[in-house]
């Protein structure tokens, strides 16, 4: 018997035709089943008439491979992916594939494609000859060898069983269904072949070009059509279409409108276009807006922190044994055993600090991680056997209930029993499928361990949990392939866009739509055009399904670039047509909630308008937001007396001027720098180890008050030498302390450092020991301790301290070099004015009260900076009186430097500058306030994380 018979898509699973079925059962030995298009439709049938089989063309086809070869070993699309992954890394032949992991899962996708269609591997497209021989080796022993079966290959094995032999398949119902891939097409004949009775329910509400393709091919395989009757096609009243600026404000607007709607919830029905991900989106705002939702809320396995902390131990690399490359797997530890707050902190510090962990359960089942040994490459049954031991082993269930025991909150209860069922659960398919394999003595599959934890992973996602009922009088949430489930008044489509409906159809993997129309393919093929017409007759059961219909879609907020509306809707689009954005929300006069109501109010008070009554939380908020944009953080008087001090550093002034908040974190509140793994050496140990080696030199050599003229070729000679000796040692002393860098890069610096080391020795031949016109000229001191004394405005004397680096003299004056191991440069106008840069100012101020005497003044010539990265310049990283700068200077100052000063640390620099009253306001804000305006705001700054500056805050020069 083969029958069509004419349906309603809303009679789909209807109770007299599943009482048909039943007392069908009741009557044959063998199954009947009956066939239905989704889950949904599968449970409300279970539901309305238990005693048949309601299952997909999948589950036929399984039952009818189970009672040939006693229930093989199924694979999902996951699965099949990581057995090609683990086989193109086990083949030297597909190395090269293997090495892009998109492209094994396109291969994977693309033999799919192949069998998706009925084909065998000889009839699939030439473009893919190349890979013929990897999908043959693949069905050869996954398939044929091994039997397990992915989908596609459990529903060829069904049909090359039905040729051979008849199954206890008494007879099939097949309803709900539109169309038929090419798979159950060919599954359909099969039946039909082996003298099954079937009969196919086909709604029929509408003359679509798809259903009339169906019935065709249903006709040619020997359907006959059973009492045709006219059906009722009345469409709904009204259809409405809203545009919405984001898909967050898509979805508000619709639940803002189902809350004020006179319908109940029952009453209204919802279908999310975006299936995946619109679901976790509506289900959210859901929430907040307090909408009750008819479908349970689930959840898979790997959310769970025990799976992520099982999943680790399969990724991790144990050979790790560096604090920071252990941190992750200590942080999922402690979080396995709700470590939170100030225990979370210092177990972390500890542990840092240290190596040791000090919270005990969590240093017990740390060892016990240690004892793991799992294998790069072995047998999947022994990995599956490793984790169901190891999960035992580490007792994380009995972890679990201990803290079940001791909690009362119920929120934390309900993640307690998420995380026992989930490690519950994932234990019985572990074992499940460990015994599968053994029946099977499979036992002996080979696979590596990357590929198992993959597998592990894919496991978790698509195994989910129940978490919490659909609610009863929930709002009724449908998919397009069981709109005849809603028997509402009010349905609305989230998301109608171009693109999303009706969606672009992508064949799997490298198959191409060209291919197909040279193709054996039965049945109806899978082209665009073919889904497109799918997708109209869904669209058109929509306008039967409901009275009313809204269909909303996101326009987008670039005017130049919208989103586009789904064509199946233009007819409905009106110039005055509503549009749903943020500013319309915030003026709705009404609130559904106390955070809308917060929101809306905050939004009104953004605008600068006055709200009576706000809330207190607001209030607070506002002030707060007030008190941050201002960037001020002054400190109560109570306080100042404790921090002020007369005497003060000259660089701890440069630090305030730089970023008042990073000196108060750095020198008052002595904030000390996130700990991270070591990377680099320590600026501030290369630049202690350049200023050692350099006094070291010079006072081994006794230089220090030789004039420059008078040292002998024979000394010179000896610096490289005696460097290259002073470097070794220091730098043995660095790497030391730097265990943490690997011995490669340890090795560059080292050469790195070496070379400008070098370039520094030529360039101090160059500029001092072998130039003419400093011959008179010595090093006065080397790291030479300074004290300034300055009369402020309100009477106060300030001691200014530093220490300068070097200081040269001749009986003309003296010049101030200071070492640095970066950049250096300095501006006068900008960077003196400020406060950035006192050091050379102030130490020639300093330096010529130090080195005058009664009898006569000295003049400084200049002051600059050395900078080992560029040694011979001297233009821009220095002050010079005028007459040193150009042809004429002694110095060799090139003419381009725009640092004159002929009274450099004199009065009138003082003055021209503003130097005093500058320190003054730098000397007074170190112990008065601490702003964020930073002058000089570096982007790797070690309190980036903790400072809330902002662009505008950022003063600059």
């Amino acid at each position: 018997m083969r029958l069509i018979k004419q349906t309603s898509f809303k009679d789909v699973a209807k109770i007299d035709r599943l009482k048909e079925a039943c007392a069908k059962q009741q009557e044959e030995k063998g199954s009947v089943f009956y066939l239905l298009p989704s889950g949904s439709w599968l449970k409300e049938a279970r539901k309305r008439q238990p005693g048949v089989r309601y299952t997909t063309f999948d589950d036929l086809a399984a039952f009818i491979v189970n009672e040939a070869e006693g229930e093989p070993i199924y694979l999902d699309e996951h699965e099949r992916a990581l057995f090609f992954q683990n086989m193109m890394k086990t083949d030297e032949r597909y190395r090269s594939f293997n090495q892009n992991q998109s492209k094994v899962r396109g291969l994977a996708d693309t033999y799919g494609q192949i069998k998706r269609l009925g084909l065998e591997l000889e009839d699939a497209p030439r473009s893919l000859e190349e890979f013929m021989p990897l999908f043959k080796q693949y069905e050869e022993q996954t398939v044929h060898n091994q039997k397990m079966y992915d989908p596609e290959n459990t529903v060829l094995r069904a049909i090359e069983l039905l040729d051979n032999q008849k199954p206890r398949v008494a007879s099939v119902y097949i309803d709900g269904f539109i169309d038929f891939g090419p798979l159950q097409f060919i599954l359909l004949k099969a039946l039909v072949s082996a003298g099954i009775p079937v009969t196919i329910y086909l709604p029929r509400d509408l003359t679509f070009a798809i259903i009339q393709q169906t019935l065709n091919e249903l006709t040619a395989l020997g359907f006959r059509m059973h009492a045709e009757t006219d059906l009722p096609a009345e469409t709904a009243e009204d259809v409405d279409v809203i545009a919405a600026s984001t898909k967050n404000e898509e979805i508000r607007a619709v639940l803002e409108e189902i809350r004020m709607s006179s319908l109940s919830y029952e009453e209204t029905g919802i279908i999310m276009v975006d299936e995946k991900d619109g679901a976790s989106m509506l289900r959210y705002y859901a929430e907040q807006y307090e909408v009750p939702l008819s479908v349970p809320i689930k959840k898979s396995l790997d959310f769970s922190i025990s799976f992520q902390f099982i999943h680790k131990l399969l990724t991790w690399d144990y050979s790790k044994t560096n604090r920071f490359e252990l941190l992750p797997l200590i942080d999922q530890i402690f979080s396995l055993h709700g470590l939170k707050g100030i225990d979370y902190v210092k177990g972390k510090e500890a542990f840092l600090a240290t190596g040791d962990i000090i919270h005990q359960e969590s240093r017990e089942l740390y060892q016990r991680i240690k004892e793991f040994n799992w294998r790069k490459s072995s047998s999947f049954y022994h990995y599956l056997k490793q984790l169901s031991q190891a999960v035992t082993h580490l007792g994380l269930d009995g972890k679990w209930r201990q803290r079940q025991g001791q909690e009362t909150r119920t929120s934390e209860l309900k993640d307690i029993v998420y995380e026992l069922k989930t490690i519950e659960r994932l234990t019985e398919l572990v074992s499940d499928y460990a015994e599968k394999l053994e029946a099977k003595h499979l036992t002996d599959l080979h696979m590596t361990l990357d590929v198992f934890a993959d597998w592990v992973l894919e496991l978790a996602k698509r195994t989910e949990l129940f978490t919490a009922r659909g609610s009863r009088r929930g709002i009724q949430v449908h998919t397009w392939r069981d709109i005849g489930l809603f028997e509402g008044k009010k349905m609305y489509v989230i998301g109608m866009n171009e693109g999303a409906f009706p969606a672009v159809h992508q064949l799997g993997g490298y198959v191409h739509e060209k291919d197909l129309y040279n193709l054996p393919v039965e049945g109806a093929l899978p082209t665009q055009e073919h889904f497109r017409h799918k997708q109209q007759a869904y669209f058109g059961q929509l306008l039967l399904a409901a009275k009313s219909i809204v269909c909303t879609y996101t326009k987008g907020l670039d005017p130049n670039h919208p989103h586009l509306p789904s064509p199946f809707i233009e007819q409905w689009l009106q110039k005055d047509g509503r549009e749903c954005t943020f500013e319309a929300r915030m003026k709705h006069s009404i609130s559904f909630s106390k955070e809308d109501q917060i929101e809306k109010t905050a939004y009104h008070m953004g605008l600068g308008m006055k709200v009576l009554e706000p809330a207190a939380e607001l209030v607070q908020l506002s002030e707060r937001h007030q008190y941050l944009s201002e960037g001020e953080e002054k400190l109560e008087e109570a306080h100042q007396d404790s921090l002020m001090k007369n005497t003060v550093s000259i660089t701890e002034l440069e630090s305030y001027a730089r970023c008042p908040f990073k000196h108060g974190l750095e020198r008052v509140l002595q904030v000390r720098e996130g700990q991270s793994i070591q990377e680099r050496i320590s600026p501030i140990d290369i630049g202690q180890m350049i200023h050692t080696l350099i006094e070291s030199i010079y006072k081994e050599l006794n230089l220090i008050g030789v004039r420059f003229g008078e040292c002998s070729e024979e000394i010179k000679s000896e610096v490289p030498v005696l460097l290259k000796e002073k470097f070794e040692e220091l730098w043995e002393q660095i790497e030391s302390t730097a265990f943490e860098i690997s011995r490669l890069d340890l090795l560059l610096e080292k050469e790195k450092w070496w070379r400008k080391i070098n370039r520094w020795w030529q360039a101090e031949r160059k500029h001092f020991w072998d130039n003419p016109h400093l011959s008179e000229m010595k090093i006065h001191s080397l790291e030479t301790s300074l004290r300034l004394e300055l009369e402020l405005n309100e009477g106060t004397t300030l001691h200014l301290t530093g220490k300068v680096d070097r200081v040269d003299l001749d009986q003309e004056g003296f010049t101030i070099y200071d070492y640095k191991t970066g950049f250096a440069h300095v501006k006068l106008e900008e960077e003196v004015r400020s406060g950035l840069k006192l050091q050379l100012p102030l130490y020639a101020r300093a330096l010529k009260e130090q080195l005058s005497t009664t009898d006569a003044a000295l003049r400084a010539h200049g002051a600059s900076y050395i900078s080992l990265r560029e040694p011979e310049k001297r233009a821009g990283n220095g002050i010079w009186r005028s007459d040193q700068i150009g042809k004429s200077s002694k110095f060799l100052v090139h003419h381009s430097c725009k640092n004159k000063e002929d009274d450099l640390g004199g009065d009138e620099f003082m003055e021209v500058y503003e130097l005093r009253n500058k320190v003054h306001s730098l000397w007074k804000g170190t112990h008065t306030e601490f702003s964020v305006r930073p002058l000089d705001c570096s982007s790797y700054c070690p309190y980036k994380s903790v400072c809330r500056v902002t662009e505008d805050q950022k003063e600059g020069l």
